[in-house]
């Protein structure tokens, strides 16, 4: 089976462009760290790379009825921070929202995607507000109070690596447990 693809603009045909392309959802804008973009799956910029979601230890594994609760875990989170939200898209296992900040008036895109196969959310929030702040850690928190609301834990994963960022002993058992 061909990795899934939704939510994409056809004409969009680069790495920022939104949705799922061919399983993956898109990296965040180098100028975007922080605030500006999270992302469960761009795991290049330590500024922008949160933990996907795990609900594997939920009552029900079902996919469907995992995102079903999404929408209100969402709408529960913003309510209490001011925060106004519009679904802008929802097809099979994507959704895609807007998220303002009453306060600044600052907007972000939401995408969450329930990975086939597995109990996995990625997930990237994006703002797309001009002069947003990059020191802000606005969507980072926004995620994070989603991901305990819906009770998921975060999934340990190992960022990408190179040899400078291990021990010659570290390294050489790494390669050997097939983790790099």
């Amino acid at each position: 089976a061909s990795a899934e693809t939704v939510g994409k603009d056809e004409d969009c045909n680069d790495s920022t462009c939104l949705g799922v392309w061919d399983g993956i959802l898109a990296n965040c804008a180098p100028m975007t760290p922080g605030a500006g973009c999270v992302s469960s799956q761009d795991d290049t910029t330590q500024d922008v790379f949160l933990e996907p979601w795990d609900y594997a230890e939920a009552v029900d594994l079902d996919w469907k009825v995992q995102k079903k609760r999404l929408l209100p875990a969402i709408l529960i989170v913003s309510k209490i921070h001011g925060d106004e939200v519009q679904v802008l898209f929802q097809q099979e296992r994507y959704v895609k929202v807007m998220f303002v900040d009453m306060k600044t008036l600052e907007k972000s895109i939401g995408e969450f995607y329930f990975t086939p196969n597995d109990s996995t959310v990625q997930y990237r929030v994006s703002s797309i507000s001009p002069n947003t702040s990059v020191l802000s850690l606005k969507n980072k928190e926004r995620c994070e109070l989603i991901r305990k609301e819906l009770g998921y834990l975060k999934l340990p994963v190992i960022r990408t690596r190179t040899a400078n960022d291990f021990s010659p002993g570290e390294w050489a058992l790494a390669k050997v447990m097939g983790i790099i």
